[in-house]
């Protein structure tokens, strides 16, 4: 795991958000967090938790700051679609019994 500040295989350091997140270079201009994508100069803006529809989309895998204390309303996709969504995986791990 990287910790804040060290640079990526890019060459290109992290970018920390006003809630401490870290933003990681994807490519272009465009850096991520929890499967959002901002331009740089728009990653200084982000001060709020995700709103309630990204919570509750499961393409989104939020960290604690994202959830900030919330829970997520989502409905797991049907194990066999295959899906690769982080919290379907673990609501239907969670669901199957030995």
């Amino acid at each position: 795991m990287r910790t804040p500040g060290t640079t990526t295989r890019s060459g290109r350091p992290p970018l920390i958000d006003p809630l401490g997140r870290e933003w990681v270079w994807d490519s272009g201009d465009l850096y991520t967090h929890c499967g959002m994508a901002v331009p740089a100069d728009w990653v200084p803006q982000q001060n709020r938790p995700i709103g309630e529809k990204t919570l509750d989309n499961p393409n989104y895998d939020p960290c604690d700051i994202c959830l900030a204390g919330r829970k997520r309303n989502v409905t797991p996709c049907k194990p066999e679609w295959n899906c690769s969504h982080v919290i379907c995986a673990r609501m239907h791990a969670a669901n199957q019994r030995p």
